[in-house]
Parts: structure tokens; C-alpha cells; sequence
């Protein structure tokens, strides 16, 4: 029985460290006047492949890194991003863009297009569809827009989850995030409507970047 205790709480002790080790590779790390690849190919709700740049280029960009199937921060972020959304003056699509993208390469267009419709919808927009965007790609791509933001997220086999920052950060139509993060340690839900408002009026609506950044508007919070 003893024997038994003890195979058991080394088990416990070993899976509590792998946890710790797979968090800790899991983070944010400053980039100021990052730029995102805007030749990036990734997959829309359709499964039409799309150079990240195509929703660049004339409008401000709100960028969310996220999962489907998370069960957890995703839809809380997520959540956050529609009520920011349906609290500003402007609207998705005519005046800003809003890119989602997954960062777990197995996720396919069909869930994505199912996550777009529920947002969409509760979102209640006219024009919307055309506004906001859920994008599925592989893992190099992924690796390529993730790195360009300090973003990085790691899987754990044994929970079937991702480690993981939320970040959500508004963008200059040329691709570039001139400003610092504001970091939190607890799960944000919502960001604040007066900062997203200032930032987006700010940006130009044109290809070149801002001369003065913008306001700060980033956040994030690490959970398993």
C-alpha cells in the first residue's frame, strides 16, 4: 500500500512539473514596432487560402492569436473582443478590420466559419461578415505571425491543451503595433472601450504607419 502511495504522488509531482515546464514556455515578449507578415498564407471560413496582408493595407487591424476548441481564455478574450466591439462607435468592417487566427494547426475552415457566425451574429452589425475574419493555417505560418508578435504558446499532450498568453493588440494598416503591452495576471474579459476607440481614430487609413503611436491597447494573461 505504501509502495502504491508513493508511485502515485511521484506520478502527481511528475505531471505538476511537466505542467510548470510547458507554462514557462508559454508567453509574451515585447516587440515594439513589430511587423506581421502580410504574405503569410492562411486558410479562411471558406478554405480559400489568403495572404494575411489582404486585410491590411486601408483600415486599422484588431489581431486575436486563439483556438477554437479552447475551453477556457479563447472564448473569454473572445467575448471581451465582441463587447469592446459593440461598445465602439465604429463598426467591424466598414471603419476597422478584426483578424482571429488559430494557433492550433489541426483546426480546420469548417470550425472556424462556425465560430464567425456566432460572433457575427451576436455582434449584429450590418456588414460584418466582411469584417470579421477567423483564419486556420499550417504550422509554419502560425510560427511565422506568432514569432513576429513574441507570441508563444506550447501544447500539453497530457490535458489536451494549449499553454498560452491572451493578446489582443490593434494594428496600423501597414502591419505594425507601435507601443508597449499592457500585461495583467488575471483573465481579462474586457478591454476598455475608451482606449480601442482612441487607438483606432488614431491610426491612419492608409498603408503608411503612424508617425505618433497610439494609445496602448494590449493585454494578456497566462492559463492553461
Amino acid at each position: 500500500m505504501k509502495v502504491a502511495l508513493v508511485f502515485f504522488l511521484c506520478l502527481t509531482s511528475a505531471f505538476a512539473q511537466t505542467q510548470e515546464q510547458i507554462a514557462a514556455r508559454a508567453g509574451l515578449e515585447q516587440q515594439l514596432n513589430a511587423q506581421v507578415p502580410l504574405d503569410a498564407v492562411f486558410r479562411d471560413e471558406h478554405g480559400k487560402a489568403v495572404q494575411l496582408g489582404s486585410f491590411f493595407g486601408r483600415k486599422p487591424v484588431i489581431l486575436a492569436l486563439a483556438y477554437y476548441e479552447c475551453p477556457n481564455l479563447c472564448t473569454l478574450v473572445l467575448n471581451g473582443v465582441l463587447q469592446t466591439a459593440q461598445d465602439l462607435k465604429f463598426d467591424a468592417g466598414r471603419d476597422y478590420e478584426i483578424v482571429v487566427v488559430s494557433f492550433d494547426s489541426r483546426e480546420r475552415p469548417a470550425l472556424a466559419a462556425a465560430k464567425k457566425q456566432i460572433y457575427i451574429k451576436r455582434y449584429g452589425r450590418a456588414g460584418t461578415a466582411d469584417g470579421w475574419h477567423f483564419l486556420t493555417g499550417d504550422d509554419a505560418q502560425i510560427a511565422r505571425l506568432s514569432q513576429s508578435i513574441g507570441y508563444r504558446f506550447a501544447y500539453d499532450p497530457q490535458t489536451r491543451q494549449f499553454a498560452h498568453p491572451s493578446a489582443i493588440m490593434v494594428l496600423t494598416p501597414a502591419g505594425t503595433a507601435p507601443w508597449d503591452r499592457i500585461n495583467c495576471t488575471d483573465a481579462c474579459t474586457e478591454v476598455p472601450a475608451e482606449i480601442t476607440s482612441s487607438t483606432i481614430s488614431t491610426l491612419p487609413r492608409s498603408g503608411a504607419p503612424t508617425t505618433t503611436p497610439p494609445s496602448p491597447w494590449s493585454f494578456a494573461s497566462l492559463r492553461l
